[in-house]
């Protein structure tokens, strides 16, 4: 399902609730060391949702500043890439910078802009590129320190990546007439991935918002060998009261809303809890979840079985007439 609206995220998108992995065998962990940024990135788990926001001011003393964009799946998104080395002439006063390496920079939570190869539409990602500037190389870093993918471009800021790249960050080599300049934004693949379950979406009308996953079972195969993931998290209405649940969505009382399934997936059962031992089933059909008849405030439970396990999907609903999303906000808010 890929539809197309006008609305513009500059947003890192949705980290996953924190769990603890119970494990029937070992599995890698990635750690990250904060302590060097070049940006600073919104690690929270936000909404996509309509924002507008005021330029800032070129620095004329460093290359400008470039939007990744993509679309797809209800999103339509623009984020402001990490500028990483550079050399740069402003005016016969000459300007070097030397970044910390992609993967380095990812890993210490720097890149905020990030691409679901899976859901962008043909021919993007794209990078707006500039008058008089033009990309010379894309190269795609993959995230466990294996060797770097040359990745395809057009000349109009195109990107296109092998099926085989899974993660990673992609280095955009820009020429300006004042220099040269590398640009960094991560891509993933939310619906390929074998190792977890897939990041699901919920639809109201034409508008996605990502949500929180809970509780998983999920099987992974290496090589011959196979074996089952176990995540324990939260109920529901716990992740609801720790503000985890997320998109904080609001809904009409006896809204559809759909959910963005992956190819032979079904939804099992769904429930929604007014309290931590007060629940109640919800109606569902095919890819569509029934909001309750009722103004009320509550934290949604998804079950969702797919071929390699089961995921619980989560997150927090306002029922009424007079309610409205809350909108991202840049600068930290909820």
């Amino acid at each position: 399902m890929k539809k197309a609206i006008s609305a513009i995220s500059l947003a890192a998108f949705m980290a996953l609730t924190g769990c603890s992995n119970r494990q029937e065998a070992p599995a890698d962990q990635q750690s990250a060391d904060s302590s060097i940024a070049l940006a600073t990135p919104d690690h929270g788990e936000t909404e996509i949702a309509l924002v507008t926001c005021e330029p800032e001011p070129e620095d004329e003393t460093k290359p400008p500043q470039l939007l990744v964009e993509y679309s797809g799946n209800g999103l339509a998104c623009a984020a402001v890439m990490t500028l990483g080395n550079y050399t740069w002439d402003n005016n016969g006063q000459a300007a070097n910078a030397c970044g910390t390496d992609p993967v380095e920079c990812a890993e210490n939570g720097s890149i905020t802009a990030k691409v679901d190869l899976d859901l962008a539409s043909e021919g993007e990602p794209r990078v707006n590129v500039r008058p008089g500037a033009e990309i010379t190389e894309v190269m795609l870093y993959p995230m466990d320190g294996s060797d770097r993918i040359v990745a395809d471009f057009t000349a109009d800021g195109s990107i296109s990546f092998p099926a085989s790249a899974t993660d990673g960050v992609a280095a955009v080599s820009v020429k300006y007439p004042q220099g040269e300049a590398e640009y960094y934004f991560m891509v993933e693949r939310s619906q390929t991935d074998p190792s977890e379950p897939p990041k699901l979406g919920i639809y109201s009308g034409d508008i996605g918002f990502p949500m929180s996953r809970g509780t998983y079972t999920w099987t992974v195969e290496s090589g011959d060998e196979a074996y089952t993931v176990c995540a324990d998290c939260p109920s529901p209405w716990q992740m609801y009261e720790s503000g985890t649940a997320r998109p904080q969505l609001a809904a009409l009382p006896g809204e559809e809303l759909t959910v963005m399934l992956p190819d032979n997936s079904e939804i099992t059962s769904a429930v929604y809890y007014t309290a931590e031992n007060d629940s109640h089933p919800l109606q569902f059909d095919g890819d569509t979840v029934t909001m309750p008849d009722e103004n009320l405030t509550a934290a949604v439970g998804i079950y969702v079985k797919m071929p390699q396990g089961s995921c619980e999907y989560v997150f927090s609903v306002q029922t009424g007439t007079e309610f409205s999303s809350p909108a991202y906000d840049p600068n930290g808010g909820q």
